[in-house]
């Protein structure tokens, strides 16, 4: 008997915790912690002096986020709370759940500003997932508040949205895409400083993304044409003119000849692009100090090791920057022998297989150069396949695609 009764106690207790007693997690609390984590993370390597581990510092957040989402339903969650549960799931790498989470919250009828925040959160979601119906149909929906919030969707839409809509939905889809953002920026009003420096940078990516979009439909002309466009609403001292000065080379040199190379010296044998006729060759301009580039190198060297023998060649082309890593920082004035010699050395350590010579910045400029990595792909005639600009895990396997289908088409 005194067992039974013991078992329905238990029983009880646990019913009584599970129903009253059952701590509630609140997402805004949480969010709160982890932000004041990252500030005091931060400015503990800033006072210290010190670098700051940011890998550690997004996996404590990432851990910390996943913990607080951890059992979450989104049909229990409290619409009015769905906001700061899209933000945890977001954080959780989770953006099923954190769109699902701001559509619930957008039930609630917020604040056009709330709405905004939360509709550019669930876009940036949908684009994750590859959803390109939703983030087209988003972005008719969204009305940025201001006139920063416009620009910044319109970056969003040239640097991420606009390829996910031309993969799934087309060119055309993409295009529409571009243009509607465009409207949504109050050109004529952003006369402040930083106003306009905002308004330069959203028009040069929609200028960069509808060029090429143009260029893909095998448009150049009009690619070309709308580089023109925009160059002509700057300055002449604007520093964007020279990005785009650089996009418009680019999009030039599709198709053409490419440009000689005029090189000083180099690791390994190069005798010029003329030698290479009958090759694919890709012209990889890159510097020691460069991040991407050299997160790029496994992928580039699987590329040259297993596509050698069909016919590829690359070439790392690069230039003097007065230091070498820690060596010169500051002054930037290492000799241009002593920075040669270190060359060697950044060889052998990242295992590069391929030529690697030095020239001046002409080269750069002929080849449209804004930023590396930096790859002009040339074909076995000698002209200009296409050029990439940057470097991302993702994208490479479309690259590599690419270029194995340049190889076997042949001579």
């Amino acid at each position: 008997m005194l067992r039974i009764h013991l078992a329905v106690v238990l029983v009880a207790i646990a019913s009584f915790l599970s129903f009253g007693f059952v701590q509630k997690t609140n997402p805004a609390e949480v969010l709160k912690a982890i932000n004041e984590y990252r500030a005091s993370t931060i400015a503990k390597a800033r006072e210290s002096g010190t670098q700051l581990d940011l890998a550690a510092m997004n996996a404590e957040v990432l851990s910390r986020a996943k913990t607080a989402v951890e059992g979450v339903k989104i049909e229990s969650i409290d619409a009015a709370e769905g906001y700061a549960w899209a933000q945890l799931f977001q954080l959780a790498e989770m953006p099923k759940m954190a769109c699902d989470a701001a559509a619930k919250y957008l039930t609630t009828n917020p604040s056009s500003t709330q709405r905004y925040s939360a509709q550019f959160l669930m876009i940036n979601s949908c684009n994750s997932l590859g959803e390109a119906h939703m983030v087209a149909e988003l972005l008719t929906q969204m009305t940025p508040p201001n006139a920063s919030a416009a620009a910044s969707l319109a970056s969003s839409t040239a640097y991420m949205f606009a390829d996910t809509i031309h993969e799934k939905l087309g060119i055309a889809a993409a295009l529409k895409a571009l243009d509607d953002v465009e409207k949504l920026i109050p050109f004529a009003t952003m006369t402040s400083e930083n106003d306009q420096r905002l308004a330069d940078s959203a028009r040069v990516g929609l200028t960069n993304s509808r060029a090429e979009l143009l260029l893909a439909a095998g448009k150049k002309q009009d690619a070309l044409a709308s580089i023109d466009k925009t160059l002509a609403l700057m300055k002449p001292e604007n520093a964007s003119v020279r990005t785009l000065t650089g996009l418009k080379t680019r999009i030039a040199l599709v198709g053409s000849a490419a440009p000689a190379l005029t090189f000083e010296k180099g690791y390994g044998e190069f005798a010029g692009l003329e030698s290479l006729k009958g090759k694919v060759v890709l012209i990889d301009f890159f510097a020691h100090w460069c991040g991407p580039c050299i997160r790029s190198f496994p992928d580039m060297k699987k590329l040259y090791e297993d596509l050698k023998p069909k016919g590829l060649e690359i070439v790392g082309f690069t230039t003097y920057y007065g230091y070498y890593k820690g060596e010169n920082a500051q002054k930037r004035d290492m000799p241009k022998d002593v920075e040669y010699a270190k060359m060697a050395e950044f060889i052998k350590e990242h295992g590069l297989s391929w030529p690697v010579v030095y020239g001046d910045r002409t080269n750069f400029d002929a080849h449209g150069v804004t930023g590396i990595p930096h790859v002009t792909v040339v074909d076995r005639k000698g002209n200009v396949h296409k050029i990439k600009v940057g470097y991302s895990p993702d994208s490479f396997g479309a690259f590599r695609s690419e270029i194995e289908k340049l190889l076997a088409e042949g001579p």
